[in-house]
């Protein structure tokens, strides 16, 4: 059975990530990660840069057997053009509620946290509830609250609706949420 990995730019972010590919990929190819650190991690942050570029020239060439790299300079020509489509969408009415009352409740639950804890104790439960605001905006169900009825879920609504009708024109999309 064969593994495969896909990333963008593993290497220009951390040498430490590309060991961690390869645990998936290769199990062992680039050693246990203590050695790998000492290895590569270690000589190139606090050596010589001619000796650190030779390095990472040979981890280069010892993973270039299992690499396929391409940039998007040598791709795009094969790429059909851009298309971005960005729509506001209104919450649906039981959607909107939610997101009100869990807002509410969220901030009350911050403010006691941080007469209790003090100013700063209050940031795990901050982003926390931002991921669940978040998720409620993308599909209340994502919540998992005991006892709560379906809810519509508009944004994943209208992505069906767009996804329907690329298919029916190219059978291809690729689809990047993000939310504001």
């Amino acid at each position: 059975r064969g593994r495969i990995a896909l990333t963008g730019t593993p290497i220009e972010n951390r040498v430490q990530d590309l060991w961690a590919i390869f645990r998936f990929v290769a199990p062992g190819y680039l050693g246990d990660r203590k050695d790998f650190r000492e290895r590569y991690e270690a000589a190139t942050a606090e050596g010589d840069p001619k000796a650190s570029a030779g390095l990472m020239e040979r981890l280069r060439l010892r993973i270039s057997p299992f690499v396929l790299r391409r940039t998007k300079e040598q791709v795009a020509k094969d790429l059909p053009d851009k298309i971005e489509i960005d729509e506001w969408l209104t919450l649906a009415d039981d959607q909107a509620a939610l997101y009100a009352s869990l807002a509410r409740s969220g901030l009350d639950e911050l403010e006691r946290i941080r007469e209790q804890q003090g100013e700063g104790a209050g940031r795990m439960h901050l982003l926390t509830l931002l991921l669940r605001l978040r998720q409620t905006c993308v599909d209340p169900g994502l919540l998992e609250i005991p006892g709560r009825k379906d809810s519509n879920a508009v944004k994943i609504d209208r992505l069906l609706e767009l996804l329907s009708e690329r298919s029916e024109n190219t059978g291809k999309t690729l689809v990047v949420p993000y939310e504001i």
